[in-house]
């Protein structure tokens, strides 16, 4: 409760008080600072997560790719990214696709975001084609048309 509310010291301190944290009370912690603008302390308390013993699951991933894209920490998203399907077996979905193309396109690493569309199993759905158009507007090239578009990600 006081996570959603934006009261990060009084979760905190409700958090550091519990005995027996699981894996969802870890999550919310993290999705909590990550949704009120306390992004530099998510990687670390993700790590804490892991040195518990607690197995990241796909919330836990999305909280920490999602997080890496807002502060434009493109080596530690990527690498979570990775560490997701490598070391836990979760398979990606659109949100952690979502958040990889939202990431490089803030970064400027445009080719990167489109080799993450082109290496989708699945569709990307319309929120990532916009995210990716986003980037290629913010940083100078407009792709009007859907035939640019498609260049593009056919290259």
């Amino acid at each position: 409760m006081y996570a959603k509310c934006g009261h990060i010291q009084q979760a905190f301190r409700i958090f550091n008080l519990m005995d027996d944290k699981i894996l969802q009370t870890w999550t919310v912690i993290i999705s909590g600072l990550v949704d009120h603008g306390h992004r530099d302390e998510v990687v670390s308390s993700f790590s804490r997560m892991e040195e518990f013993g607690f197995r990241p699951d796909n919330l836990s991933f999305s909280a920490i790719i999602y997080s890496c894209s807002h502060i434009v920490f493109v080596d530690v998203g990527h690498e979570y990214f990775e560490k997701m399907a490598s070391i836990y077996n979760i398979r990606p979905t659109m949100e952690h696709y979502r958040c990889m193309v939202d990431m490089f396109g803030h970064a400027g690493e445009l080719e990167e975001a489109c080799d993450i569309i082109r290496s989708m199993p699945i569709e990307p759905n319309s929120v990532i084609l916009r995210s990716f158009i986003s980037a290629y507007r913010h940083h100078g090239y407009i792709p009007w048309t859907e035939e640019n578009i498609r260049e593009i990600l056919l290259k």
